[in-house]
């Protein structure tokens, strides 16, 4: 009789559609058979077990608390179930562990998210106060979402001129890159040079190599005077034998057996400047003069004039690379305007000089779809706000870990008296 009762309150409570078959098997079995002896020993593997009172066969039915259960409906491990209440606050009930309120969405934090300014969605459907910027500084002004910037960090518009130093110049006027000019001195120190002679803008150069005389043996003479290369005269001795005279043999300044030596001229020698041997001992006083600041000998050619600087082209705006402000031509001039920037830009503000820029970036908001959120409330990026929808019933915002983004606990799957490993109750 005791076991039809028991079947029939299983079926009766399977028709809820719960199981509640927990631990053990027939608490009636025949003497003898170990059945029953220790049935569903309370805390044994799954669930629900019950206890033996004192060898009488009674099975003491389990509380929630016992069972570890908080929400829903449990089996007390006797055949009946319990119901251990529902869950508050927007926790799901299973969510994470059976008959266990839950909830997986952590509110995130503005450390948490990068951010310093503007108010943030903290992915869990709420909204964060993440502080404001100093201006000119916007949020995201410079181009990073929920970060204060600008283009030159937090100094937009502001322009720090150059020295001569920092450009790298010497001489003559030249811009700040701010649109003003600096002098970066009126002469250059080395005799000679002239500024941008060189042929660099503002370095003073150009200043001829110093001509070095030559020698009777670096010429190959051994008679008579002689051009020394730099203007003036050397002496090559005179011919010892017989019958030689100075440039006899047709060599100048060489000596040499012959009846009779032509003195050469400036123009048979290609000079045209300084003192020169005529070939045959005697000298030529002067082939000219050299116009400064050329030099006889200068350009490394004897009796010719050179080594003076190539000239300074002075250059243009376009050709320094300058839309806006004055500017040094590169030759010791000014070019006084390269044009003006319209505001908010300023002559450098860009940190280019003689450019104009400055003018703080524009930050584009971001939409729901680039963020990749389907609900709550998110920051823009820029400082605004954005609502990105609610989720449907039983979906929770943020509650599967990912920001902003619905997510639904899985099913609770009722679990089989095979599976409890029961079979009774």
């Amino acid at each position: 009789m005791r076991r039809v009762l028991y079947v029939l309150s299983c079926l009766a409570i399977a028709s809820f559609g719960l199981v509640a078959c927990a631990g053990g098997t027939n608490v009636d079995g025949p003497a003898g058979s170990g059945i029953g002896a220790d049935a569903g020993a309370a805390g044994d593997g799954g669930d629900a077990g019950f206890e033996l009172d004192g060898g009488g066969g009674t099975c003491v039915p389990k509380t929630c608390m016992q069972l570890g259960a908080n929400c829903g409906k449990a089996s007390d491990g006797c055949g009946n179930v319990i119901d251990c209440g529902s869950c508050a606050g927007g926790a799901v009930c299973g969510a994470v562990k059976p008959n266990v309120c839950g909830n997986t969405c952590v509110p995130r934090t503005c450390a948490d998210l990068g951010a310093t300014c503007g108010p943030q969605g903290d992915g869990c459907g709420n909204l964060i106060d993440c502080g404001s910027c100093t201006a000119p500084a916007t949020c995201g002004g410079g181009g990073k979402a929920r970060t204060c910037g600008s283009p030159l960090g937090g100094d937009a518009g502001v322009c720090t001129p150059k020295s001569c130093k920092d450009l790298g110049v010497n001489c003559g006027p030249v811009s700040d890159g701010c649109g003003g000019i600096v002098d970066c001195g009126k002469a250059c120190p080395n005799p000679g040079d002239v500024c941008g002679g060189g042929g660099v803008g503002n370095v003073c150069g150009g200043a001829p190599p110093a001509c070095v005389p030559k020698t009777c043996a670096a010429f190959g003479y051994n008679c008579g005077a002689a051009s020394d290369g730099c203007g003036g005269v050397i002496n090559c001795g005179s011919c010892t034998s017989a019958g030689d005279v100075c440039g006899g043999g047709g060599s100048a300044n060489v000596c040499g057996n012959v009846v009779s030596c032509k003195p050469r001229t400036c123009a048979d020698l290609g000079a045209t400047c300084g003192a020169v041997g005529d070939g045959c001992g005697g000298i030529i006083a002067s082939c000219g003069t050299c116009t400064a600041p050329n030099v006889c000998g200068g350009g490394g050619v004897p009796n010719q004039c050179g080594g003076a600087p190539p000239p300074c082209v002075p250059r243009t705006c376009a050709a320094l690379g300058a839309t806006c402000g004055a500017v040094g031509d590169g030759c010791g001039g000014v070019v006084a305007s390269c044009g003006t920037c319209t505001a908010p830009n300023v002559c450098g503000g860009g940190g280019v000089p003689n450019v104009c820029g400055g003018a703080p970036a524009a930050c584009t908001p971001k939409t729901c779809a680039a963020l990749g959120a389907n609900c709550g409330s998110v920051g823009d990026g820029c400082g605004g706000v954005i609502d990105c929808g609610t989720c449907a019933s039983g979906s929770i915002c943020g509650g599967g870990g990912v920001p902003s983004v619905c997510w639904a606990p899985p099913p609770c799957t009722p679990k089989t008296c095979a599976a409890l490993g029961a079979n009774c109750g």
